[in-house]
């Protein structure tokens, strides 16, 4: 029994010593092949973007572009996914309002690719503190969203969507579409460079816009996020 115990052990050493020298684990060659197959997807667009580090410059460079094709001053500001408030609070010091969407109950759904399944980033329906400018629009988006395009028959310069998975992407999308203004910015949370990246927002945007529809503008090549603008 006692050399039982001991092969076991020799056992356990071996296998945590053999991964931390090899470094090889499902979740490294997951990412490992994901960070590739984003380099060789994008790489031609990397040329003709912005290329950024930090998320919170990529989200002045969004915001900023957006206010350059607002003349006046009275187009619509939205953000589809809030969590906590930090990036609605942001992007509101550069504008006069912006519509912040958001359920407070987390994600509708699994984030199928990926490391978070329905109901991560819930806050019970709490309301984190805004700043004056920013309206929160309660609810999922399946459930608000239409009322208001409908209600207000917005013209939208700018939108940051950050709902992470396929289905409430693609739904956004498909309603925001006709509401766009040309020459609109869409900046996207979660589109590349992470673990199942071809099965969230970016295949919600493949699926809901011609590539000659618009045009990459900047990427986070140490995050997520990627910066569009409507053709």
């Amino acid at each position: 029994m006692i050399k039982n115990a001991y092969k076991y052990i020799f056992m356990l050493l071996y296998r945590f010593v053999y991964w931390v020298v090899k470094g090889v684990s499902i979740d490294s060659l997951i990412n490992q092949n994901s960070t590739k197959e984003n380099f060789e997807h994008f790489k031609e667009s990397f040329k003709t973007s912005v290329l950024f580090r930090r998320t919170w410059e990529i989200r002045r460079f969004a915001i900023e572009s957006a206010i350059q094709n607002d003349f006046d001053g009275e187009l619509y500001y939205l953000e589809l996914g809030v969590w906590k408030g930090s990036s609605s609070n942001f992007f509101s010091k550069y504008v006069k309002k912006i519509y912040a969407f958001d359920s407070f109950e987390g994600l509708r759904e699994d984030w199928i690719g990926y490391f978070m399944e329905k109901g991560h980033f819930n806050l019970n329906k709490k309301i984190p503190k805004l700043n004056s400018n920013v309206e929160p629009i309660v609810g999922f988006v399946q459930d608000t969203l239409d009322d208001f395009l409908k209600h207000n028959s917005p013209i939208i310069n700018f939108v940051h969507l950050d709902m992470d998975t396929y289905p409430s992407t693609k739904y956004a999308l498909e309603r925001l579409k006709p509401f766009l203004n040309k020459g609109a910015i869409i900046i996207f949370d979660e589109l590349y460079n992470y673990a199942g990246w071809e099965f969230g927002e970016y295949k919600a945007l493949k699926e809901v816009f011609r590539e000659d529809e618009y045009i990459f503008k900047a990427f986070n090549t140490l995050g997520h996020q990627v910066v569009i603008q409507i053709k």
